[in-house]
């Protein structure tokens, strides 16, 4: 079996593995053991199985790496283990910082929100009783003018509109401070907010440094060797002929 970038366009291969390919293989590639394992750590084998194999060599690729993927998730349990105990104290300490930062955070929102709240039923009020005259004489001037239905109703219309278009100017014009102190209510809130996770956020992330560290350097050499063993299996999995 031989593999080309054009393969991997048409499978749907991600750029990326698409782009590695073509740097290690720029005039494609005969699928063998020695070619596969030289990129085991490269390259999506459970992918490439996927997309590229045939049903019956699927099947034995997916026999192949089982016991490499139970060897694989014995070996790396104690290290997610231990990286879980190491990050456990940092991630409660971090939920702690996050919730009290929102709480004071949701205080001042329900402030600001609930001034801005009592600015707009006002404005409101006024642009109701403002607009009520406008509303009854267009009333009227539609039930007088029924029989002459579209030039009346045109033209109350018009008027109608003319004399809410203050109304409306005042409404605006008085939401206006309301919006805008609610936008400078809200303002410190949110940098507070922002400033109070931040330590929370720069501590958990040097908490769990050194445990993620730790857990990469554990899991690597299973990592390695079940890469290997994937590309492998890939390969004698291409090579291999149905049962008859």
């Amino acid at each position: 079996m031989k593999i080309t970038y054009q393969m991997l366009l048409d499978a749907g291969a991600c750029s990326e593995q698409r782009e590695l390919f073509a740097e290690h293989f720029p005039n494609g590639a005969r699928v063998t053991i020695k070619n596969a394992v030289s990129v085991a750590q490269l390259f999506n084998w459970n992918w490439a199985a996927e997309n590229l194999l045939t049903r019956p060599a699927r099947e034995v690729y997916d026999a192949a790496i089982r016991p490499a993927r139970e060897a694989y998730d014995a070996a790396i349990r104690p290290a997610r283990e231990a990286y879980d105990v190491a990050t456990r104290p940092a991630g409660e300490a971090y939920d702690v910082a996050l919730r009290t930062a929102r709480e004071a955070y949701d205080v001042a929102l329900r402030t600001a929100r609930e001034a801005y709240d009592v600015a707009l039923r006002t404005a409101r009020e006024a642009c109701d009783a403002a607009i009520q005259p406008a509303e009854e004489a267009y009333d009227v001037a539609l039930r007088t003018a029924r029989e002459v239905y579209d030039v009346a109703l045109r033209t109350a219309r018009e008027v109608y509109d003319v004399a809410v278009r203050p109304a409306w100017e005042a409404y605006d014009a008085a939401i206006r401070p309301a919006w805008e102190a609610y936008d400078a209510a809200i303002r410190p809130a949110e940098e507070a907010y922002d400033a109070a996770i931040r330590p929370a956020e720069e501590a958990y992330s040097a908490a769990i440094q050194p445990a993620e560290e730790a857990y990469s350097a554990a899991i690597q050499p299973a990592r390695e060797a079940y890469d290997a063993a994937c590309a492998t299996a890939f390969a004698r999995a291409a090579s291999s002929r149905p049962a008859k």
